[in-house]
């Protein structure tokens, strides 16, 4: 199947057998995954740009045999992987690294715990399986769908309109109740899915920021020094891209996010950012494979 998107930035994108944005095949071991929400499932900008493409370039692969396998989904944020890694472990039993995204450091206590049941692999959600089971109603349906496109750019663009957003979320209120409470619920997150992984661990935070006639400046969250304390904590890489992205708006006058047919420095990785992202990833991985 291709997908076409071309609300914000644009990109024509394969969606494999697996249900995933991948061209190529995928080595039979030795692979890294990267799994994140539609940061990095990056649909935004054109085949080859986005930071799994860069990276799997950078680590030997190719697009025929892809040494870095993308598996992200729209809406898949960190209490989703958490609560689907161990199925995420299970069918993919030969990666060597598993680099996480994360646009946020601030969740739900509640999320994170209900996230420690997690769920198994199971072959009936696979892509293949799926296709290969719809009614013929739903067959239908994806047809129409297929023949016009425009409906659903039409849809998302009465939403941005209105002042929809998938990403909006109500901010939570930490008090030192709640601040206790994602400490704790925070913690059992990280070392549940350290214990289940044998291979390198990184997770990739890329901040939001913010533009002025002073420059580009992060706009932190109070919870990101706990999250990167909790992972150093628990054995799991925290890569801040904080730095690299100034640097680069610094250099070039580069900005991680936002289009042309967008907001400048709001919304998904532009080519910018996925580029920032792919080079401290290939550092950080580099590095930890030197001294190995």
């Amino acid at each position: 199947t291709i997908l076409i998107h071309g609300k914000e930035g644009r990109g024509i994108y394969k969606v494999d057998s697996n249900g995933y944005l991948n061209y190529g095949s995928l080595t039979e071991s030795g692979y890294i995954i990267t799994v994140g929400a539609s940061y990095t499932q990056g649909k935004e900008v054109h085949r080859g740009q986005r930071f799994s493409d860069l990276l799997n370039i950078k680590m030997g692969g190719d697009e025929e045999n892809l040494k870095v396998y993308n598996v992200s989904q729209d809406g898949f944020y960190f209490p989703n992987i958490v609560k689907s890694f161990a199925a995420l472990i299970q069918e993919f039993p030969k990666s060597k690294c598993i680099v996480i995204e994360i646009g946020r450091t601030e969740f739900d206590p509640k999320e994170l715990e209900n996230a420690l049941t997690q769920r198994e692999y199971d072959e009936k959600q696979t892509g293949r399986y799926i296709v290969h089971n719809l009614s013929t109603k739903k067959r239908i349906t994806m047809k129409v769908k297929e023949y016009l496109p425009f409906l659903k750019i039409l849809s998302g663009q009465i939403d941005r309109a209105s002042g929809k957003n998938d990403n909006d979320t109500l901010p939570l209120v930490y008090d030192t109740v709640m601040a206790e409470h994602y400490n704790k619920s925070l913690d059992a997150a990280l070392s549940l899915i350290r214990t289940e992984y044998d291979g390198e661990l990184i997770i990739c935070y890329h901040p939001s920021v913010s533009i002025s006639n002073e420059g580009l400046a992060i706009k932190y969250e109070d919870t990101t020094p706990t999250f990167q304390s909790l992972c150093e904590k628990n054995g799991i890489t925290f890569v801040d891209t904080s730095e690299a992205f100034i640097n680069a708006y610094n250099e070039d006058y580069s900005v991680p996010y936002g289009f042309w047919n967008t907001k400048m420095g709001s919304g998904h990785l532009s080519k910018a950012g996925h580029r920032v992202i792919a080079e401290e990833l290939y550092r950080t991985i580099e590095g930890q494979e030197v001294a190995q």
